[in-house]
């Protein structure tokens, strides 16, 4: 389901949506967050303005034994067409439930 590790979500103080960076990533503010969802994740995208960094988080649908969420960044940063083959791995994965929609 796409490549999976990293850490939980970051921030930023900015207004603009932003993901912690990972190593060399730039801490560029998004200019787009798209929402997609499969029947036991959300995946949210986002991408800069000039779309040369796009970035994905995980949430699962359903609280974790503890009563909290199970949230999961993506620490690569993405191509345009890199995240588009990801997304497109996640929804061929998950066709038998419906595969992936954007929200």
């Amino acid at each position: 389901q796409g490549s999976g590790g990293g850490g939980g979500g970051g921030g930023s103080s900015s207004s603009s949506p932003s993901f912690s960076s990972s190593g060399s990533a730039p801490d560029a503010p998004f200019a787009t967050v798209l929402l997609y969802e499969t029947k036991a994740r959300f995946y949210l995208v986002a991408c800069t303005a000039d779309k040369a960094t796009w970035r994905i988080m995980k949430v699962a649908k359903e609280e974790t034994g503890e009563r909290t969420l199970d949230v999961v960044e993506d620490p690569a940063v993405y191509s345009e067409g890199q995240c588009a083959r990801v997304l497109a791995a996640v929804h061929d994965g998950n066709q038998a439930s419906g595969g992936m929609q954007l929200v």
